[in-house]
């Protein structure tokens, strides 16, 4: 698939939820290193595997500081470092041994399709928010119930998943103005 029928096909999901939602939604689809967004206006930022994964943390966590209010929450989920660490490239998949180092976990490129991911590790997400004046509420680890079927294919496999975690989710609050 191009980069652009993927980014049409998103577009194009999230525009039928909105409809079949009846609700008056803008999207806007936009670097999330640098947002034409005024300082301080939404209060909330979402991310699912979006901004957070696929930009640099060190641009876009500060970004997300700049437009969110202060009181403003921010969400979002990554890849967790014990997914990066045990990837396998020869098996396309993860494996239950580790094969990447952590203390350089940072940008991971994809030779096969040119994709960029952003593996950090949990304390360098901790630090980041800390620094641009957040409050984490919550951090998870989520593991699925036995039986849950998966949409990410061989991203994690439900017996993967249930025995290491696949993303990291954080829930943090603007405290600084």
């Amino acid at each position: 698939m191009t980069a652009d029928f993927e980014r049409n096909h998103r577009a194009w999901d999230a525009r039928t939820a909105i409809e079949a939602a009846g609700v008056d939604v803008r999207l806007v689809h936009l670097a999330g290193e640098h947002t034409p967004f005024a300082p301080a206006s939404f209060d909330v930022v979402f991310s699912d595997h979006g901004a957070m994964s696929f930009a640099s943390p060190d641009a876009t966590i500060p970004e997300v500081a700049r437009i969110l209010r202060p009181g403003g929450v921010f969400a979002f989920n990554v890849e967790h470092p014990v997914h990066a660490l045990s990837w396998d490239d020869a098996a396309n998949g993860p494996s239950r041994a580790l094969h990447h180092p952590y203390f350089t976990l940072d940008r991971i490129d994809d030779p096969l399709d040119g994709s960029v991911n952003f593996a950090r590790r949990i304390s360098t997400y901790v630090e980041l928010l800390l620094a641009n004046g957040f409050t984490i509420e919550r951090m998870l680890e989520p593991r699925p119930p036995a039986g849950t079927p998966t949409t990410y294919g061989d991203f994690a496999t439900e017996a993967w998943a249930r025995d290491f975690p696949a993303e990291l989710m954080i829930r943090a609050r603007r405290t600084a103005g």
